[in-house]
């Protein structure tokens, strides 16, 4: 038998029940598709990890005598063609979690029967599966906790596959038309860092060997090296979640930082489950009173907060650590986030869009959901009322400065104390400041009436029915 394996965002040999399946039963033709129908964002700097993830899997797919084919252009057209090339017998592939993902299976399954072909899907690429967790309810899960606690009772996540020993390749029908060059040079964006399968394994020991040891009372500390760093590779799909799980849970870490790990996969699988039954959500808030918000068209204010120059030492240098590694600290995000969408009173969607774009570890489920936490109009949401100032969380999270300074050399000279508070205060042309810091600019706006207005837009809605 020859099958197709559509490489979706699986790139990886272990743990990938598509190729798992197809390598038992003959011939394998491996195939990644980059078809910009179906991005709604440009994915930029993922898209720079990804060129270096696919050549890492096809360097993986060789060392089995086989090798990957990578297209650009239409999904559909491209599978019946080579599915008719090769005369496959079955194309296997994950399932795909947005609107786009499953009319795309919908109408390639109907074209592809029409030639004989049958196209399997195995399943999600979850810890939790998306579209059993909410059978039996009246309506999908809304918040966190319950969900989560579900879950975790109801699914015992499985044992992730070994990689096959072999994958044998389809026979040389003199080449395959319309590939695509993956490859890319040097790119300094990445430097430091090792996309693909074998990194993302790396990283995974590395993390619970040492981070995870201490994860739950320092990860909200962006100035210190406890976080996983996994999110790239899972993105990428390099890694399973189900590999990410088990070895987390068998480590010798303490039950404390264990949990709290597998907690914020949990957010993650929760981010799935919402995409899944609210596909609308990469757009719209599932909070329907917010779509009569006033948000404000500001493109200077947006310029300043995109290009980390706000004045606001934390938020600064959050924004600059994205531009410069492609990355940033989860509760920086909040940070920058909340400051976005509620001191200077931009859309969520515009703060979404700039993140997909910008960042290594873009997963649309996680990059919206997120988002809307933060704008307090997804479903289980900081509530809009709850704004978060910059200057408390870097003198909570970041006491000695050591992050801002990292991202924001030109403050390095002066003390903790000031540095956390110039966003709280102006700059006196006459101080005594250093010189570089003389160049930090003003804050942009005034946190305490940013806030009222902020909460002042919001009192305007409030009334409105929630989400039903």
């Amino acid at each position: 038998m020859r099958s197709i394996v559509w490489f979706r965002h699986n790139l990886r040999l272990s743990d990938n029940a598509p190729l798992r399946l197809a390598a038992e039963q003959g011939a394998v033709l491996p195939v990644y598709v980059h078809d910009p129908a179906l991005s709604l964002f440009s994915d930029t700097a993922r898209r720079v990890w990804r060129s270096k993830s696919l050549e890492s899997l096809d360097s993986s797919l060789r060392s089995r005598k086989n090798r990957l084919f990578v297209f650009q252009g239409s999904t559909q057209e491209i599978l019946r063609r080579m599915a008719a090339h090769i005369r496959a017998q079955k194309i296997y592939a994950y399932r795909g979690l947005t609107s786009e993902d499953r009319a795309l299976e919908d109408i390639l399954s109907g074209s592809l029967a029409e030639m004989g072909v049958q196209l399997c899907l195995t399943g999600f690429d979850t810890l939790f599966p998306p579209d059993r967790a909410s059978e039996g309810r009246s309506s999908p899960w809304k918040i966190f906790t319950p969900y989560y606690r579900f879950c975790r009772s109801a699914f015992l996540p499985e044992a992730p596959l070994p990689p096959p020993v072999r994958v044998d390749p389809c026979p040389d029908f003199g080449g395959l038309p319309g590939e695509t060059d993956f490859r890319q040079g040097e790119t300094p964006f990445l430097t430091g860092l090792a996309p693909g399968e074998v990194g993302a394994m790396n990283r995974l020991q590395e993390f619970v060997e040492t981070a995870l040891h201490g994860y739950a009372t320092w990860r909200d500390f962006p100035g210190e090296d406890f976080t996983s760093r996994l999110s790239p590779h899972l993105a990428a799909g390099e890694i399973s979640v189900r590999e990410i799980f088990w070895t987390v849970q068998e480590s010798k870490a303490p039950e404390e930082d264990r949990q709290k790990f597998l907690e914020e996969l949990g957010w993650r699988e929760f981010s799935s489950h919402l995409l899944f039954h609210h596909p609308e959500m990469l757009v719209e808030p599932l909070r329907k009173e917010f779509d009569s918000f006033e948000w404000l068209v500001d493109e200077e204010r947006f310029a300043v907060w995109s290009q980390g120059r706000t004045g606001i030492p934390l938020v600064d240098a959050g924004m600059r650590e994205l531009a410069q590694t492609g990355w940033m600290h989860n509760r920086v995000r909040m940070v920058v986030g909340s400051f976005l969408v509620k001191n200077l009173g931009i859309s969520w969607q515009d703060g979404e869009k700039w993140f997909a774009d910008h960042l290594i570890d873009y997963d649309p489920a996680n990059n919206a959901a997120s988002w809307q936490w933060v704008a307090g109009c997804g479903t289980d949401s900081a509530p809009y009322f709850r704004i978060m100032n910059p200057v408390l969380q870097s003198q909570r999270y970041d006491p000695m400065a050591r992050y801002i300074r990292r991202f924001l050399p030109e403050l390095s000279a002066l003390p903790d104390v000031q540095v956390h508070t110039l966003g709280r205060c102006s700059i006196s042309k006459g101080s005594a400041l250093p010189y570089r810091a003389m160049d930090y600019p003003e804050p942009c706006v005034d946190l305490t009436a940013s806030r009222e207005a902020a909460l002042k837009r919001y009192r305007r809605i409030r009334s409105t029915p929630l989400m039903p």
